[in-house]
């Protein structure tokens, strides 16, 4: 049997970087169609960004509905809200007065597990892959700011290997 040409051409190693070449241009096409998102009838479609964060926000409501929440005897979720691309979560510490004591305590020993917490936390781990950025903000019992935690993709990738490190 009689190979074709084109076949033989592609066993020599110029077609074969030719053929690598190819398949990466159309690869490259391929993905370049693709970063418009719209559909042949025209309805665009949803980038894996913005069809979390959508569903984020058509759950939000409900749960801005059952707050205030007590999530345990020291803290109060007040209001959970998403502004220019982050979700910032209001939180009022009730039986904490502020004062520079108590900031100092809660920096090194209550930010360390809230870090850890929204770092192993599969749903905002979400948010943060498509670089969402989460910010919980503690006031003390009279509505003073305590500490702003913001937190990005970034910031949980250097925890999770500060963790490895240990």
């Amino acid at each position: 049997m009689t190979e074709l040409p084109i076949i033989k051409s592609m066993i020599n190693i110029k077609s074969k970087n030719f053929f690598i070449v190819f398949v990466l241009v159309v690869l490259i096409g391929f993905f370049i169609k693709n970063i418009f998102h719209f559909r042949q009838d025209g309805v665009k479609e949803l980038s894996v960004r913005e069809y979390v964060v959508q569903s984020f926000l058509s759950e939000l409501p409900s749960i801005n509905k059952q707050l205030p929440h007590r999530l345990d005897d020291e803290t109060l979720l007040n209001s959970i809200g998403y502004y220019d691309g982050r979700v910032v979560s209001d939180y009022r510490l009730v039986r904490i007065k502020s004062g520079d004591d108590f900031k100092s305590v809660f920096d090194k020993k209550i930010v360390p597990a809230i870090v850890a917490q929204t770092c192993n936390d599969e749903f905002k781990k979400r948010l943060l892959d498509v670089d969402v950025e989460l910010v919980s903000r503690y006031t003390d019992s009279a509505g003073i700011e305590i500490s702003r935690i913001t937190m990005t993709r970034e910031s949980c990738a250097e925890f999770q290997e500060s963790q490895v490190a240990r």
